[in-house]
């Protein structure tokens, strides 16, 4: 979706104790409006945004428009907008415990953590907005100005954060995400010239970067250094009430699958369809999860999978790896656009065996006793595989989908899979096929004395921080094309710079079979633009980008002796290079990276970058590939793993 103008209102305390309904307030007698200046948006600018009246009002026009909520669903109400006085307009109805209020659903408190009762205007002003959209639909949202510096905006919507009320028209549509009331905005200019609001660089963790790049996380390294904990911390900071447990030790969101050394195919994982016994396909936990995230797209589901590589990865994994390759933003079947907020795969089980849930009979609503009709929702599925009913919980839209008996269970674009590794002689082996579809991050620890005081990272937060989680996990990107496209600005810059640095890497690697391709330029270029979302320098973006890379895609798939990376006297000569051996000459290529640390990557991170237990260094590419060297060096042999 993408925001070609919007109007915005700070609320008054006055604005808010009219709408609340407590009322007796000076300068109104607990109204039910939200007042607009005539001055801020005047007559004009007001019918060019909402459109031709539909009748008149006491003292100018009227419109009764249709309008949604961002981040609720897509189910529109209507609204009424009229001129109540020469120098006011005023969105109607908004007043609560009234027989005629018509709040708008996102600017309720039992929708949203819109406030109810107490609110205080001088300490933390609350701003509404309606913006629209190319398709000329109505969207709502609101938010807290002191959150503003979650925000990458530019000098337009900073007016919102100085000014009382106005009407913003963008030089082009700005590419918005419905699932964020409060900052639906996705463009990567700095804020200039804003009065009483400061910018503030984000540096995203190397997790969140990685996962924002691709669904499928790697975490190697000893045991003990908190690898599958971040996971359980990740699903704590982004679970919603509904899927909280009452113990607070699992999170709805969370599933842990423990992987066992006989895995040799997928059955363990994906299921397998049997005739024995209750006939049918035989549901495992990871498949009835992948059900449950589609029941609740907004939010991130986390998969660990622990001690991935005591089996083979290739073997039981082998159909996920895949099917993550076919990733895309299928087309708008009406309007033959690309929806942007959808993301499609090929299906992991067939809709065949879905449909066959409805020829069960032993399989029941636990609520009611009685079988399921033949005709099943996404939602019928979802209750007969987990026999439970929280049907106040999934948006209605989600309910009534027939995916799962029409197309098949695809991998939902909410879930991430995370495997934690241990590199040893119990473990097998990661294929550069498992690798090169995979972000790696390896982690050795820390300062042991940080270890205390994690316990409280394994709890449930209050709902505005969850959604900062929430939406801190999604993802807009999955071809480099698309961020060429949200960056048009920089893409001939892109298109030269990124090819440029693997090209270079390509020729120190040349000879070895660690040379890499497409794949990962494509996500090289992802990551550059995940780092622009957050606000970085178009150099600094690359240089990061080009670092992470290096340690969580090509330097896991190196490995060998001496040999392997020795270089001839005329290849030498050929590449105009005097290098001892490849590994000197990458080292040469990594780029300069000033600030290594956690710590000091996180010093302005604003999406609460303390990820894990324990905090622990980022090696840098450079530093990594020197440790490489000393080992072979000392061993004649050399890998990236310890």
């Amino acid at each position: 979706m993408k925001a070609t103008s919007l109007i915005y209102r700070k609320l008054s305390q006055a604005d808010f104790k009219n709408i609340s309904g407590q009322g007796g307030v000076e300068g109104g007698g607990g109204q039910g409006y939200i007042d607009i200046s005539a001055n801020a948006v005047s007559p004009e600018q007001m019918l060019s945004f909402l459109g031709d009246k539909t009748s008149d009002a006491a003292n100018g026009p009227r419109w009764k428009i249709k309008i949604r909520s961002l981040s609720l669903d897509n189910s529109e109400q209507e609204i009424i907008i009229y001129q109540r006085r020469k120098t006011s307009f005023c969105i109607a109805s908004q007043k609560v415990g009234t027989s005629e209020s018509n709040r708008v659903n996102v600017w309720k408190s039992e929708t949203t953590n819109f406030p109810d009762i107490t609110y205080n205007e001088k300490d933390n002003p609350l701003v509404v907005f309606i913006l629209k959209d190319t398709n000329g639909i109505f969207w709502a949202g609101w938010f807290y100005v002191n959150e503003g510096s979650h925000f990458v905006m530019n000098s337009s919507t900073a007016e919102m954060f100085v000014r009382d009320d106005g009407y913003i028209v963008f030089s082009e549509p700005i590419e918005c995400s419905t699932r964020n009331y409060e900052w639906p905005f996705l463009f990567n200019v700095k804020l200039r010239n804003c009065k009483n609001h400061k910018t503030v660089k984000t540096n995203i963790s190397q997790h969140l970067t990685a996962l924002r790049t691709k669904p499928f996380l790697l975490l190697a390294g000893i045991s003990g250094t908190g690898k599958s904990r971040i996971v359980r911390e990740f699903a704590f900071k982004s679970c919603p009430k509904c899927l909280q447990d009452k113990a607070g030790t699992t999170p709805g969101n969370y599933c842990m699958i423990e992987v066992k050394p006989n895995w040799h195919d997928s059955t363990e994982l994906l299921g397998y369809y049997s005739r024995l016994g209750k006939a049918g396909y035989q549901f495992t936990k990871f498949v009835k999860f992948l059900v449950k995230a589609k029941m609740f797209p907004n939010v991130p589901f986390f998969v660990c999978l622990d001690e991935m590589n005591l089996a083979p990865v290739e073997q039981y994994f082998a159909e996920i790896l895949s099917i993550l390759e076919t990733r895309k933003h299928p087309k708008n079947v009406e309007t033959g656009e690309v929806d942007m907020e959808t993301v499609k795969t090929e299906p992991i089980i067939d809709a065949q065996y879905f449909r066959e849930l409805a020829e069960m009979p032993h399989v029941k609503n636990t609520q009611t006793g009685e079988s399921f009709s033949s005709n099943l929702t996404d939602r019928d599925i979802y209750l007969k595989l987990f026999g439970m009913d929280t049907e106040s919980d999934i948006d209605k839209k989600v309910s009534n989908r027939t995916d799962l008996t029409t197309e098949g269970l695809e991998l939902p674009d909410n879930v991430v899979i995370i495997g934690t590794v241990n590199m040893d002689d119990t473990t097998h082996q990661f294929s550069r096929k498992v690798i090169d579809r995979a972000m790696t991050i390896e982690m050795n620890g820390g300062n042991l004395r940080n270890m205390f005081g994690g316990s409280k990272n394994l709890e449930y937060l209050p709902e505005s921080e969850q959604k900062k989680w929430q939406n801190a996990f999604i993802r807009r990107y999955v071809s480099a094309d698309e961020v060429l496209d949200a960056h048009p600005d920089v893409a001939e810059e892109l298109t030269e710079k990124l090819p440029t640095k693997l090209e270079e890497i390509n020729l120190a690697l040349k000879g070895t079979p660690f040379v890499v391709s497409y794949r990962v330029l494509n996500e090289l270029t992802i990551m550059v633009g995940v780092m622009l979302d957050e606000g970085m320098d178009l150099d600094e973006a690359v240089a990061a980008s080009v670092n992470n890379i290096l340690l969580m895609k090509i330097l896991p798939r190196v490995e060998g002796d001496a040999e392997m990376f020795a270089m001839s006297r005329e290849y030498k000569a050929k590449a105009g290079v005097s290098y001892d051996n490849r590994l000197e000459w990458l080292k040469d290529i990594a780029p300069d990276i000033k600030e290594s640390s956690a710590e000091a990557a996180s010093e302005n991170d604003d999406t609460e970058e303390k990820t894990g237990t324990v905090k622990e260094c980022q090696q840098t590419a450079k530093e990594k590939i020197q440790e490489m060297i000393d080992r072979l060096n000392n061993q004649e042999f050399t890998r990236f793993w310890p």
